[in-house]
């Protein structure tokens, strides 16, 4: 063997062999699976999210529903209590909002 000659056999001249058919389908089915689990997981995380922001959203109402039956029992006292007053707060928040729709 003659130390100056190129050696070839430790390269592989060979072009690599194309994938076979049933590597790609096995390759793609593990893909579509595992997208199906994505999907299947990113609905599930979006439908709690929704469920927690709705349950927020009717507490919310909730209270301010019972806030606004509580103000409206207060002024009902109120004006109950001071009718020639309430009757002069309306009129002057009338007269006033009357002049600034006017502008």
């Amino acid at each position: 063997m003659d130390p100056h000659a190129p050696q070839t056999d430790f390269l592989d001249t060979a072009a690599p062999s194309p994938p076979e058919a049933s590597d790609v389908s096995r390759q793609l089915q593990i893909v579509r699976d595992d997208m199906a689990k994505l999907t299947s997981q990113v609905s599930s995380i979006a439908a709690d999210k929704a469920r927690a922001l709705a349950s927020d959203v009717s507490h919310r109402v909730e209270g301010a529903a019972h806030s606004a039956r509580a103000l409206r029992g207060e002024l009902e006292r109120e004006v109950g209590q001071y009718p020639l007053a309430a009757l002069g707060i309306a009129a002057g928040v009338g007269y006033l909002l009357g002049r600034m729709s006017h502008r």
